[in-house]
């Protein structure tokens, strides 16, 4: 086995930890994400449509995003993504948007790309129809007081 130093850059499990003392040194498997197979692209059309409604919604009402703001570069990734990059994209998808703790680290630990394009296409539908929801409470809420301003 290859001993490796990756930050933030790859999935790997840690066969061995090999020294402790004055640095942490281990054995590792490192895994690399494959392409989305071409049958599945759909769900990558599906996940890259999904995340761009997220976006939308996300993005402050009539405000001029600039072109270097987070969000427009996320959108921007989202639209250029292809199936090579399926497996990151379902990554940053995963950091860039709320969800729960149990699922980030669920899907952190998947190194199959369409399982992990899945399950984020799951977390980012169920997030859209939560804020969706929220929306439209808080625009009956705001349609009643503004009725009951004018009476």
């Amino acid at each position: 086995m290859r001993r490796w130093l990756k930050t933030g850059i790859s999935r790997f499990r840690i066969d061995k930890i090999t020294q402790k003392y004055p640095y942490i040194e281990a054995l590792v498997t490192h895994f690399t994400d494959e392409a989305l197979p071409i049958a599945a692209s759909p769900l990558l059309t599906q996940l890259k449509n999904t995340a761009s409604d997220l976006v939308r919604q996300l993005s402050p009402a009539g405000a001029a995003l600039q072109k270097t703001s987070p969000i427009m570069r996320l959108d921007g990734y989202i639209t250029r993504a292809d199936r090579g990059d399926a497996g990151q994209l379902a990554d940053l998808c995963l950091v860039a948007f709320e969800g729960r703790w149990d699922d980030k680290v669920t899907i952190l630990a998947l190194t199959d790309v369409k399982a992990r394009v899945e399950k984020v296409l799951e977390i980012l539908t169920r997030q859209l129809g939560i804020l969706q929801v929220s929306k439209k409470v808080n625009q009956n809420v705001s349609n009643k007081l503004t009725k009951q301003q004018r009476e």
